[in-house]
């Protein structure tokens, strides 16, 4: 074996970039009991949406706001710049989009993704506010932050 390899390796490892995964689980009763949609309803959403409709889950009572994190459960939200008789202006916020947008924030704003997590996981954190819960909302339903 020849150490000179090593070295070159060593040198593009250090010119180069790492690449480190880390791995955080957070439950969507995490998420539900955080009160995060009851935040983003509350504060930003209903600058940009108005709750349309609400369709209570199959099971169980609970506020309406949590109405998306439990089955056949959802809130149907209208953009408010969007004709009233636009479909694309309406968007529906049930489990898989929820799912779906946790999955999208931790990808494309991650920094976004971990205040959430810590306010949800941790009781509390410092940096959460209703831009953090609006922005679930937003990759729920758009894949990314389209309403600043």
């Amino acid at each position: 074996m020849k150490r000179s390899k090593g070295k070159q390796s060593a040198k593009a490892l250090v010119a180069g970039k790492v690449t480190v995964a880390i791995s955080f689980t957070l439950t969507m009763k995490e998420v539900e009991d955080a009160g995060v949609l009851w935040d983003a309803f509350s504060s930003m959403t209903r600058n940009w949406a108005k709750v349309l409709k609400c369709v209570k889950p199959t099971k169980g009572t609970v506020d309406f706001h949590d109405y998306p994190f439990h089955p056949g459960g959802s809130v149907i939200i209208r953009e408010l710049n969007c004709d009233e008789d636009d479909p694309a202006g309406v968007h529906t916020l049930d489990l898989a989009a929820i799912k779906n947008g946790l999955t999208r924030m931790a990808k494309k704003a991650p920094g976004i993704f971990l205040t959430l997590y810590d306010h949800c996981a941790n009781d509390g954190s410092p940096d959460y506010d209703g831009y953090t819960a609006d922005a679930l909302v937003q990759f729920a339903v758009f894949g990314e932050v389209v309403y600043g």
